[in-house]
């Protein structure tokens, strides 16, 4: 008996072709939070633990090189640092932040169909104060984690998430005297996109299809000048002012105002 090898190949390649999909582009707009400086003073923990909480507001962007983007910046902010001291000078945390409210209008101009979701950001953050002599130091910080942003595709009301990386790190030159901490911080980090258009090809992968797309896709440099003032019973208050300049978009001057509470048993004396 023979098989009907032919008629069956054909009807193989006939099925195939049906199942392959043409690539398609969607346009969207998401939420990005403003890339900042970390709101950190330079000097180490005096107790076993820490935690801040801190709320913020950033001006309105002005536009580099941003054509091709979706992305409208958040105005506000508020998150909570909880960390734990490591040895004399160093501790490890947790940072976790939520922006909202965003910009008029996209950085490429566009204002219809922005989500009113927050970005939400968790990082693991790490921090050094090396001592240079009495009174100052040079704080190093490092923070790796990632956002969720909010981002509707147009046509669709629904809100959908996708997910970017957050790498930052800064440099903290800090001076104490008595209970108030002057300092300074350079910083540099990844800056978030929400691209305008996604491309879709249905066998790369899939990960994108129906979803939306947010990505790491730059860098920024971020300067800030603050102070924290000891209001005693282990409370702190902080008070920032900086800005940041990334390859999207001159970001907003920022003012972060911060609140810390001290846990645990004090430090033992170096």
């Amino acid at each position: 008996m023979r098989l009907p090898i032919r008629p069956l190949l054909l009807g193989c390649l006939t099925v195939a072709a049906a199942c392959v999909a043409d690539p398609y582009t969607f346009r969207q707009r998401g939420l990005v939070a403003a890339p900042r400086a970390p709101i950190y003073d330079g000097q180490p923990l005096t107790t076993a633990g820490q935690v801040s909480g801190y709320v913020a507001t950033t001006g309105a962007p002005t536009a580099q090189d941003a054509e091709r983007s979706g992305a409208a910046v958040a105005r506000d902010q508020a998150g909570v640092v909880l960390r734990r001291r490591v040895g004399v000078d160093a501790s490890v945390g947790l940072a976790v932040d939520a922006s909202w409210r965003a910009h008029a209008t996209t950085l490429a101009g566009d204002a219809a169909g922005l989500p009113e979701d927050a970005v939400y950001g968790v990082a693991v953050d790490l921090r050094h104060s090396v001592p240079v002599n009495p009174g100052f130091r040079l704080g190093v910080l490092a923070q790796v984690g990632g956002q969720s942003h909010p981002i509707r595709r147009d046509g669709d009301r629904a809100t959908r998430r996708d997910l970017s990386a957050r790498v930052q790190g800064a440099l903290v030159p800090s001076w104490r005297t008595g209970g108030v901490t002057l300092f300074a911080a350079l910083g540099a980090g990844t800056e978030s996109d929400v691209p305008a258009t996604v491309t879709v090809t249905p066998d790369g992968g899939g990960d994108d299809d129906p979803g939306a797309v947010a990505e790491a896709t730059g860098a920024f440099a971020s300067a800030a000048l603050g102070a924290t003032i000891d209001l005693g019973d282990r409370v702190h208050l902080t008070v920032q002012g900086s800005q940041a300049a990334g390859q999207l978009a001159t970001y907003g001057r920022r003012l972060d105002v911060g609140l810390s509470v001290d846990l645990g048993d004090l430090a033992p004396p170096r």
